[in-house]
């Protein structure tokens, strides 16, 4: 029987309407925001994908936008809306800096009602993203497969000092401590681009692509509202792809950004802004030419089913110290998907690529919030990352043991990333057996 195998993709604008009211986060912002960038305009893009009575829609958004007091979660109101298994719904957050709000006068109104509205707008707009791409679905054909970066776009910014401990690098660079050396970074650099193309049966141009790559997309902060490296990557597709819907998903990217990519050369507003655009196109134009160089022109298939397998502890007999977690993975034909919880180190995706039975297959985190999750090295090495846990693995779990879960969210223990990794890769197998 021939597959009914369906793909659609949209893409939504919710960028504030106000943005001058409010703080727009960033790292380290001097003052209320001076505007949106122009073309790092904030928006959620989607991709959904169907066969048979199974459907699949993955977003990713520029900006946080989940359900607030009072409100139904995305997944369940996209769910209702669609007919879609709640748990085949992901949204997927970035990880932008540059797209937190907070009032700009906590007193004053107007700022303030600056705030929830682009909360509202976002909500909604992640919605909208993933209606919009479900009600968009054509009959398709789908292919895989992996970039290799000869030019650098993210760095592990953890520099590991000759005798031991690591200090992270941003900007510029990192500053050793007098008396030590560093003798480089406490992992490599993240070279692989895993994406998945989508294209309308009959056509050779994209309708859409889903990326996956180990790095923060975040730079520094200007000031503004925008979409930070992210910005310049779908800018750079649009001159290589034009037409293409980019729903561009981060990986495992605990350790690894952009800071010191492209080092700043100005310390004036205008220059860091001038700079911030070459740097952001800088990096748009390396990741999207890796990734169309490696795009497949056959071997294209149309999957007659989408399987998916969900592993969580809240469902199993875990050893209650352990932080809560799911992860997810989905079979479309010999295509993987597979989604994990917040900033796992990059190391663990390689882990994971090396022993997957699948070839092709798409890592992308931020499918919940669990903190840095190192690994188990790392803990013993120290350094920003470990340093946020706050307390110690012996503290950790005495405080669980007692049923202390005031931390539950924002940390992780040291055994955390192993068992997200394994059981992550038993999903993939038990999916590759079916």
């Amino acid at each position: 029987m021939a597959s009914d195998f369906r793909a659609g993709a949209a893409s939504v604008n919710v960028s504030p309407e106000a943005p001058t009211l409010m703080i727009c986060g960033g790292l380290h912002p001097t003052g209320p925001a001076k505007g949106v960038l122009e073309g790092h305009e904030l928006y959620v893009d989607a991709i959904a994908m169907a066969a048979g009575d199974t459907a699949l829609i993955i977003a990713t958004c520029d900006a946080g936008g989940r359900s607030g007091p009072g409100e139904a979660s995305v997944e369940r109101v996209v769910a209702e809306r669609t007919g879609c298994d709640p748990s085949c719904i992901r949204i997927l957050s970035r990880h932008n800096h540059s797209s937190g709000a907070s009032p700009a006068d906590a007193n004053d109104a107007a700022c303030r009602r600056a705030v929830a509205a682009y909360q509202r707008k976002v909500y909604q707009g992640t919605i909208d993203a993933c209606c919009r791409a479900y009600e968009a679905m054509k009959p398709a054909e789908i292919a895989a497969g992996t970039a290799r970066l000869t030019e650098t776009v993210g760095t592990n910014r953890r520099m590991r000092y000759a005798g031991g401990g690591v200090m992270p690098s941003w900007g510029s660079g990192p500053v050793a401590i007098p008396g030590e050396k560093f003798a480089g970074a406490a992992d490599a650099d993240p070279t692989r681009i895993s994406f998945l193309v989508a294209r309308e049966v009959g056509r050779t141009a994209p309708m859409a692509l889903l990326t996956s790559y180990d790095s923060h997309i975040h730079l520094v902060s200007i000031d503004r509202f925008n979409s930070e490296a992210v910005g310049g990557v779908k800018n750079a597709f649009a001159e290589l792809l034009p037409g293409a819907a980019i729903v561009y998903g981060n990986g495992f990217c605990g350790d690894v950004d952009m800071h010191g990519v492209h080092p700043i050369g100005a310390a004036d507003d205008a220059g860091r802004v001038a700079w911030y655009r070459r740097s952001t196109a800088l990096l748009g134009r390396r990741f999207a030419a890796a990734v169309v160089e490696a795009m497949p022109t056959e071997g294209f298939i149309r999957p007659e089913s989408i399987q998916h397998l969900v592993y969580s502890t809240a469902d199993s007999s875990h050893d209650r110290r352990q932080r809560n977690f799911t992860v997810r993975a989905f079979r479309l034909g010999s295509i993987a998907i597979a989604t994990t919880p917040s900033e796992m180190f990059s190391a663990f995706a390689e882990q994971i690529h090396r022993v997957s039975p699948f070839r092709d297959l798409i890592l992308l985190g931020f499918d919940g919030r669990c903190g840095y999750i190192g690994t188990p090295i790392a803990y013993e090495q120290g350094g920003y990352e470990i340093g946020l846990q706050g307390f110690s693995p012996e503290q950790e779990t005495a405080m669980l043991a007692a049923g202390d879960r005031r931390r539950q969210i924002g940390l992780a223990r040291p055994d955390t990333g192993a068992e997200i990794t394994a059981q992550t890769l038993t999903l993939l197998k038990l999916l590759a057996a079916i």
